[in-house]
């Protein structure tokens, strides 16, 4: 019997392993990471529910009622309607896996609800993941669809890392502390997704995440900010996060609602971006442009331009009759213990294009 651990059994890689009739109360087994193989994990239960490990295998449905599930290197594997009251570090692993559906599953308990390690062309939908620590984790998994899901939890709900071309739509993100966090991720498509009631932020990009489509979502009451990119250095075109696109989202009702920093070729357009404390802010950042946004009613600022001359505001709609738009900019100085920027020189910007009617921008 083994016992109230963390993991229960952590598996570094997991080669020529032997885990046989073992009962885990309120603790599992989980695979960290490398290319498990080869392992023989048969006959073994959490609180009393059968623990689910398949390995090189293809064509199954997986049966409810299960305590825990971990596939590897598996093909066309369903998962589907378990009742996981996760009491182990993961609910649902899938490692190196392809083709799986995980779908309609209920998932609640200690650390993560559903982990992906090197897993390729899964579709992961209309699950209900709460009261977890983490959500979902994509970490080196490409080509996945992650779709309908109701995701709430202590810390981050959705995580991607080192993952490209995943699609992450139509879910609800809520009621956490970040509703994405993506680190070094390319071209992903995020859309159709309502992020809310965020104790940090709704999405961010950081460190080299390129090219990634942030589309039509709604992004509203996250105590920081709705969307932050960022890269790692001020601003060098081999650490910035390049050439995303945000476009046709309501973000409303956040700190700041979108925030670019030592970020470089963005495009920013057709979103609604009211009734946050600061509408958009750009920091030492590098030929983004903001074009064809509605900005308005934000309660300190519409925009602000730190350090980002090169970056522009063009065609925007600021609830106002003037044709030319003043932005407060400058040259600020970064307090690293204070964790904020300091106005040195103030340099105004301008939106020399500035609308008088709103844009139409379907939510």
């Amino acid at each position: 019997m083994i016992c109230y651990n963390k993991y229960g059994i952590l598996l570094f890689e997991g080669e020529n392993s032997r885990i046989l009739n073992n009962s885990f109360i309120n603790c599992g087994i989980f695979i960290s990471t490398g290319a498990p193989r080869d392992n023989k994990i048969e006959d073994n239960t959490i609180n009393g529910l059968p623990l689910v490990y398949l390995e090189d295998d293809s064509n199954k449905t997986i049966q409810p009622n299960a305590g825990q599930v971990i596939l590897v290197n598996c093909y066309n594997i369903i998962v589907s309607s378990q009742n996981l009251n996760i009491k182990c570090y993961v609910g649902i692993e899938l490692i190196l896996c392809t083709n799986c559906n995980v779908i309609k599953n209920n998932i609640s308990g200690k650390f993560y609800g559903i982990f992906s390690l090197y897993s390729f062309n899964n579709n992961i939908q209309a699950n209900q993941i709460e009261n977890v620590t983490w959500g979902l984790r994509l970490q080196g998994s490409n080509d996945n669809i992650i779709s309908f899901n109701r995701i709430e939890g202590r810390f981050d709900l959705v995580e991607i890392v080192d993952s490209y071309k995943n699609k992450i739509s139509d879910n609800l993100l809520t009621n956490g502390k970040i509703a994405i966090d993506m680190f070094y991720s390319s071209e992903n498509i995020i859309i159709n997704n309502e992020f809310n009631n965020l104790s940090d932020s709704g999405l961010n990009l950081l460190f080299e995440c390129n090219r990634n489509q942030i589309l039509n979502n709604t992004i509203t009451n996250c105590s920081r900010e709705g969307i932050y990119i960022s890269g790692t250095k001020r601003i060098s075109w081999d650490s910035a996060c390049l050439k995303n696109i945000i476009s046709s989202n309501e973000i409303k009702n956040n700190r700041i609602g979108i925030v670019l920093d030592e970020s470089a070729i963005t495009k920013v357009y057709y979103n609604n971006i009211v009734q946050n404390n600061i509408g958009v802010e750009v920091r030492s950042a590098k030929y983004n442009k903001i074009y064809n946004n509605n900005i308005y009613d934000n309660n300190e600022e519409d925009a602000i331009l730190k350090n980002s001359f090169s970056s522009r505001f063009d065609s925007n709609f600021w609830n106002e009759t003037k044709r030319i738009h003043i932005i407060k900019g400058g040259i600020y100085r970064w307090d690293f213990w204070g964790d904020e920027y300091y106005e040195i020189i103030s340099l105004p910007r301008f939106d020399w294009n500035a609308v008088n009617e709103s844009y139409d921008i379907g939510g």
